[in-house]
């Protein structure tokens, strides 16, 4: 993965592990942002950590990741969102590419996988609880997060 990448997706990662949600949110595009707040960020991060820890009886405990992985799909590019065959394709949902996402500022198709640190795996009887894949785009020379979903850990 390029470095730079690497770089925004650490910071996004470290942001959520620490609920710096205004952090985390900074590095939306302003076309993300205005389909999603701040609020509702976290409100969809707890939502599904709230889930997991139901699923595995952490005793109820809004329990977060200690740490966390990076991936991308190098195979995935701009084009391949909009072919209606693709396993992406956003034509097979009622999402749609945010405005800001174009052919020439589309970076990586990535993934931060949130996983239990070593420490969280003595007591938790998982190994971790969410994919954020999210689309990196390059506008005004910073790397932006533009669109994400959030699927089960694979």
């Amino acid at each position: 993965m390029i470095e730079e990448y690497t770089q925004i997706l650490n910071i996004f990662a470290e942001s959520i592990i620490s609920k710096n949600y205004e952090q985390a949110y900074a590095l939306f595009s302003s076309g993300l942002k205005e389909t999603i707040s701040k609020e509702k960020l976290q409100e969809t991060i707890e939502k599904y950590l709230i889930e997991i820890n139901q699923e595995w009886n952490t005793n109820n405990e809004l329990e977060y990741p200690n740490d966390f992985s990076l991936d991308e799909n190098s195979a995935i590019d701009y084009n391949y969102f909009l072919n209606e065959k693709s396993n992406y394709s956003l034509f097979k949902s009622s999402k749609s590419l945010p405005i800001d996402i174009t052919n020439e500022n589309f970076r990586s198709w990535s993934v931060i996988s949130f996983l239990a640190s070593e420490q969280q795996t003595e007591y938790l009887e998982f190994d971790g609880w969410f994919d954020f894949w999210c689309i990196l785009i390059k506008k005004d020379d910073n790397l932006e997060i533009a669109y994400f979903e959030i699927h089960d850990l694979d």
